[in-house]
């Protein structure tokens, strides 16, 4: 005999991976503005979970194509993954929620101080012998290659020193002589950091209906956080997770006016049961809130093209 707990979870869990939308609340799309944040799972290609039916490909209305992420392309310049845009393939599933609280993003440049010391005076003094017209300018450039080679020469008899005694010789060369060595510091870029996105979600359902699409939400972020066994039983290799592509929307489709976001790794995932600092359900056990919190890692580093394209 079937229990009432256990007809209760079959509810719960029995087609939820079959379900085309997840939203909360209940009457998210008539409210205010219509603004909310759409996220749609994007499924390794050789997932079990496509071909067994419990996830179905998304196709694209005008070509007819399986589609894909915003982030693969077969055309895609500056990176091998980019152009593998066969190895993921988009869903129908879609989670629409409610705008967060905190709607930003960061661009950060990777920029870091390189010290380079004697190279870098004696190419400057170097660099003279390039405008040398007469013997009184190779004299001069002379003199600066000598002077450069005298002076690295102290530097590395100090360090040399320094390595085999207690006493600190660099600083008592640069005490005698009253001179500090110019660093030739430079400024180098080495690139742009990939961004960062952290959503939170207080949900308090309203209704049954309300309790199931919290639950069913919660159990797909989970879900399409891990990975999967790629052959089944056996356990050598393993598939990657689910990517998401994440948008936000308005009554007009997305949203002009905030940034885009490029496909993106699911990075943590966080579910509190207890968001108002004490736990309390109802009768049947299901919470009076929850709230989770979605971390994701933006797949590909930006590049002026993207900006271009309002990432």
């Amino acid at each position: 005999m079937i229990t009432k707990a256990q007809r209760l979870q079959q509810t719960l869990s029995g087609s939820k991976r079959t379900q085309n939308l997840l939203k909360f609340p209940e009457n998210l799309d008539s409210e205010g503005t219509a603004n909310i944040i759409r996220f749609s799972i994007n499924l390794p290609s050789g997932s079990s979970y496509i071909a067994n039916g419990d996830y179905k490909k998304a196709i694209d209305p005008e070509t007819g194509d399986t589609q894909t992420s915003t982030y693969r392309s077969a055309s895609a310049r500056g990176s091998l993954a980019r152009r593998f845009s066969g190895n993921y393939v988009r869903t129908t599933t879609k989670i629409d929620l409610f705008m967060p609280p905190n709607v930003t993003t960061s661009y950060q440049s990777d920029w870091s101080q390189e010290d380079l010391g004697v190279l870098g005076s004696t190419v400057e003094a170097g660099s003279g012998l390039a405008g040398i017209e007469s013997w009184d300018d190779a004299s001069k450039a002379w003199d600066v290659v000598k002077r450069t080679l005298k002076e690295s020469g102290i530097r590395t008899a100090a360090s040399a020193v320094q390595a085999i005694s207690p006493l600190n010789f660099e600083t008592l060369r640069k005490t005698a002589s009253s001179t500090l060595v110019n660093p030739y510091t430079e400024v180098m870029f080495n690139g742009v950091q990939n961004r960062t996105f952290s959503f939170t979600f207080k949900m308090i359902p309203q209704n049954e209906k309300e309790q199931r699409a919290v639950k069913n939400i919660v159990d797909e972020f989970k879900f399409n956080r891990a990975p999967e066994f790629k052959y089944g039983n056996q356990t050598n290799y393993m598939l990657f997770p689910s990517e998401f592509d994440i948008q936000f929307l308005n009554r007009q489709g997305p949203n002009p006016w905030l940034f885009k976001i490029s496909t993106c790794a699911l990075t943590n995932f966080t579910v509190n049961y207890s968001p108002e600092g004490q736990y309390a359900s109802h009768e049947d056990g299901s919470p009076f809130a929850t709230e989770i919190t979605v971390e994701f890692t933006e797949l590909e580093a930006l590049t002026k093209e993207r900006h271009e394209q309002g990432y």
